[in-house]
C-alpha cells in the first residue's frame, strides 16, 4: 500500500537566500527604488546623504495608504498596472535588503487621504531566524518620523532610510540624472 505526501512548501530560508542571487547588485537597487519613485508618479527623487550617519532615497510621489504600504511588503502580488514599470511587487525586498547591506531599514510614507506609516526591516534578524512571513513592523508614524518625512518629503511620497554606507554613496554617479543628491 502507498502512502500519499502533499508538498510543495516554501522553504522561506533558502528563499530568503535566493534574493542574494537575483543579481541585485547596487545600481539595479537604485534603479528598482527610483522606478517605484516613478511609477508613484514622483517629480522629485532625491538621494540624501547628511553625515547623519544615515542614507535616504526619498520622493514626492502619491505615497501609500495603510494596505497598499502592507502589500508593499508582501511578495508577488499579482499588482500589474499598464504604464507602470514594476511588476508583481518583487524588486523593492531585495533592493532594501541589499542597499542596508543585509542589515536595517526604515520606510516613511504619506499619501494624500491617509496617515503617516513607518516600517521598520531588520534583515538582519530576519535571516538569522530564516523567517519573512511577519517579520516586517508597519506602524503609525511618531513625531520623529513624521519630522524627518517632512525634513526632506514635504507633502506626500516616500522616505527610505539606510546606514550610512560609503558603498553606497560611491554609486551616486552611477544614478540617472532625474536624481540628486544633498551633501
Amino acid at each position: 500500500m502507498s502512502v500519499n505526501e502533499n508538498c510543495g512548501e516554501i522553504n522561506e530560508r533558502g528563499w530568503l537566500n535566493s534574493w542574494e542571487s537575483q543579481g541585485f547588485d547596487d545600481n539595479k537597487c537604485f534603479a528598482e527604488l527610483i522606478a517605484n519613485s516613478i511609477d508613484a508618479k514622483a517629480k522629485n527623487i532625491k538621494l540624501i546623504n547628511n553625515n547623519d550617519k544615515k542614507f535616504y532615497i526619498c520622493d514626492d510621489g502619491i505615497g501609500m495608504n495603510k494596505q497598499e504600504f502592507i502589500n508593499m511588503y508582501n511578495v508577488y502580488n499579482n499588482n500589474k498596472i499598464e504604464k507602470r514599470i514594476g511588476n508583481y511587487g518583487f524588486g523593492t525586498k531585495p533592493a532594501q535588503l541589499k542597499l542596508s547591506r543585509k542589515n536595517y531599514n526604515k520606510v516613511i510614507t504619506k499619501s494624500e487621504k491617509d496617515k503617516f506609516y513607518t516600517s521598520y526591516v531588520n534583515w538582519k534578524d530576519i535571516f538569522e531566524k530564516g523567517k519573512y512571513t511577519g517579520n516586517i513592523n508597519i506602524i503609525e508614524s511618531g513625531e520623529d518620523d513624521i519630522k524627518l518625512f517632512n525634513k526632506y518629503c514635504k507633502t506626500t511620497g516616500t522616505l527610505i532610510e539606510f546606514n550610512y554606507n560609503q558603498d553606497i554613496i560611491n554609486h551616486y554617479k552611477n544614478v540617472p540624472k532625474l536624481c540628486y543628491m544633498t551633501t
